[in-house]
């Protein structure tokens, strides 16, 4: 099944974190949809019960769960007929959290998700509601951030105990190993990161992870490695004040003219071209 690369914007809106209270079913927008997005994903789930699956291995959580997805992991929800979940849905750039945290939670190794128990659902639902009802009110100043960002990363402290308790369903070797192998691409897609250098990252053989990579990803490495450097260019045309030849730098493109390739090939114009496009759009 092939894979999709989701941008932030139209989720974050140009903010860092974005919290909403939410319905999903079987006919929901990304129901069987493997994708992957460059920012953290929380669910806190108060009703309803449903199947994910996150990085080869299927979870279900229903009420009294939590879950997150990281940018490194590759997910898809399979919620049956019938079915259906309401959550809190918690996303935020990885930069929002202190540097700190964002290392614990880029190194621990396996799915963060777990059904909870009564003591430490309290505690969670209590920190999911805080953050709702303070992002709901809309109020611009640096307190509410702080206190978003304390609260978040609360939730997560909370969920990475929960989940040193929680067995994990047999899962693949190579899961974990595709999983180390993404983070090390989100990581060094600047530099000229070869498959070797990947499979090495992921500790297996160059022939056996480029096997697995292709099977579980529907696209080779290097397909994916070029669809993520795309996104990010798309992003700095979005938002940075840079030319087309230092974006193409800044993404790891080896010229301007592969970018420009690459570029037209995937968004139908040269990045010029696109940019010129989406600022008269959006102005």
């Amino acid at each position: 099944m092939q894979f999709d690369i989701l941008p932030p914007e139209p989720f974050l809106n140009g903010k860092p974190y974005n919290i909403e209270d939410c319905y999903s079913e079987q006919a929901s927008l990304f129901n069987n949809r493997l994708h992957f997005h460059p920012f953290h994903e929380m669910s806190v789930i108060y009703e309803g019960c449903s199947d994910f699956l996150i990085n080869g291995n299927v979870y279900t959580l229903g009420d009294h769960s939590i879950q997150l997805i990281r940018p490194s992991d590759y997910h898809r929800q399979q919620t049956g007929a019938g079915q259906h979940i309401r959550y809190y849905n918690i996303i935020f750039m990885p930069e929002f959290l202190t540097k700190q945290m964002q290392d614990v939670l880029g190194r621990t190794e396996g799915v963060l998700c777990a059904n909870l128990s009564e003591k430490d659902w309290g505690s969670c639902i209590c920190l999911a509601r805080a953050v709702h009802r303070a992002f709901s009110e809309q109020q611009k100043d640096d307190l509410t951030e702080v206190f978003l960002r304390c609260n978040i990363e609360n939730l997560c402290i909370l969920l990475l105990r929960c989940c040193q308790g929680t067995p994990a369903p047999c899962a693949d070797i190579s899961s974990e190993a595709i999983r180390r192998a993404v983070l090390f691409i989100h990581s060094q897609y600047r530099e000229q990161i070869t498959l070797a250098q990947a499979a090495e990252h992921a500790g297996l053989s160059a022939s056996y992870f480029s096997g697995i990579f292709h099977k579980a990803m529907g696209v080779t490495f290097a397909r994916y490695l070029l669809d993520y450097r795309l996104m990010i260019a798309e992003r700095y045309l979005r938002q940075a004040d840079l030319s087309v030849k230092q974006i193409a730098s800044a993404c790891g493109f080896r010229s301007g003219s592969h970018f420009n390739v690459a570029f037209k090939q995937r968004f139908g114009c040269a990045p010029g071209i696109w940019r010129d496009r989406n600022h008269c759009e959006t102005s």
